[in-house]
């Protein structure tokens, strides 16, 4: 053990020297050099203990990856894993982004990366790596995928519109991949058909959908006082999705009538949380929404914490709706340009949907009017039946599964 010990300290002392002859080298963006990097810290012993986090390719601490993290800390601090695990999570800005205690953070596109990458046992991921790499015996590379069940055709589906590059991208990258989670059947038989992908699946339900069946009033409490809205009021989630031409003109709801009908129809009192596409983050004052009963929460890191702390969504093609739907509440679905997008989205089919639908500010307000849970929640359970498998037990399903290759 100690010789092994030794050769880490060693292989350390080359990679330090590397970030100090590449130190101008701040986001490492030359291909060639990343490549030498890649290959001479290939030669560094795999670290047992080491794993190695990405979200969105540096967006911050949330989505399926926040979860397994959480479930490996829980367990670390009451002492029931197999080894003490070091976790890795790669950021845009560490210095603006913050993580839990026991997470250590690194800068995307550095030589740091390249090396926490190429020493770690576990690679955590929930997008294609777009980047070159080398994945050697004994490292493992668990996909978790930002999407479950949805609408859009991608991947294979489309390959007639994709580049041969991203092509080529992905098929690297599915061949490098050990372990697909997933959310349920669905999913895993849509991936097998359409990801390049031919290995394990782990069919025990989303990380990121394990609080739906854990948090409580505290915990909502808590989101509530991190968006200043008070504990009385009621909320309604309006995400869309975002369009081919990154325009806003179909994001053209009535709020002021969004939230008189909620008002008739559930009483109380609303706040409408929007939730653009982090495409168009930016572009949220080009939508004039203004007043004491709208937030802007574009920017808030976890969506699943929206979802679970909303009475209601709005929305118009998100897979987000599905997660949604396993809490049981409103989800009401409008889209004034749904043949548009049909057309520039490849969607497969709205038939089947359980939700309401409409395409305009009228339909929306009669739709909400109208609402009667009973036969909803006879649609959306059929609907989500064989399909979806989320129980609360996603992220500990990972930690188990690694444990095991220990």
């Amino acid at each position: 053990m100690s010789g092994i010990v030794e050769s880490i300290k060693e292989h350390e002392k080359i990679y330090h020297t590397l970030v100090s002859v590449a130190k101008s080298y701040e986001h490492f963006k030359n291909k060639t050099l990343s490549k030498v990097i890649w290959k001479i810290c290939s030669h560094f012993p795999i670290q047992e203990e080491k794993v190695y986090f990405s979200n969105f390719n540096g967006r911050g601490f949330a989505d399926n990856q926040k979860y397994i993290a959480q479930e490996i800390l829980r367990r670390k601090e009451n002492g029931s894993l197999k080894k003490d695990y070091k976790l890795f999570w790669v950021l845009q800005n560490p210095k603006e982004q913050k993580l839990p205690k026991g997470i250590q953070p690194v800068k995307i596109g550095t030589i740091k990366e390249i090396y926490h990458m190429a020493t770690s046992k576990y690679w955590i991921n929930n997008v294609r790596i777009n980047q070159y790499f080398i994945k050697r015996n004994n490292q493992y590379y668990i996909q978790t995928w930002h999407a479950g069940l949805g609408f859009k055709r991608i991947e294979k589906d489309i390959e007639e519109s994709l580049s041969p590059e991203y092509i080529r991208m992905a098929k690297i990258d599915s061949s490098a991949i050990d372990l697909i989670v997933s959310n349920g059947p669905f999913m895993t038989n849509h991936f097998k058909r359409i990801f390049w992908y031919e290995g394990e699946f782990l069919e025990k339900g989303h990380p990121r959908n394990d609080l739906f069946f854990s948090y409580g009033e505290k915990e909502k409490a808590n989101i509530y006082e991190r968006l200043g809205i008070s504990q009385e009021k009621k909320t309604v989630l309006y995400a869309p999705t975002f369009r081919a031409d990154y325009g806003l003109s179909a994001y053209d709801c009535d709020y002021d009538r969004l939230l008189n009908a909620l008002k008739k129809r559930f009483q109380g009192e609303w706040v409408l949380l929007v939730r653009l596409h982090p495409n168009l983050f930016d572009k949220f004052n080009d939508l004039n929404l203004k007043g004491e009963n709208i937030r802007n929460v574009s920017s808030y890191p976890d969506m699943q914490e929206l979802l679970f702390a909303s009475d209601v969504m709005v929305t118009d093609f998100t897979s987000a709706m599905f997660e949604f739907a396993i809490m049981d509440k409103p989800c009401f679905l409008y889209a004034s340009d749904l043949e548009v997008y049909m057309k520039e989205r490849g969607l497969i089919t709205l038939d089947e949907v359980p939700f309401p639908k409409t395409d305009s500010n009228e339909g929306l307000e009669e739709m909400i009017l109208s609402y009667q849970e009973e036969p909803y929640l006879k649609k959306v359970h059929e609907f989500m039946e064989n399909k979806c498998c989320d129980q609360g037990i996603g992220a500990a399903s990972v930690v188990d599964w690694m444990e095991k290759k220990d």
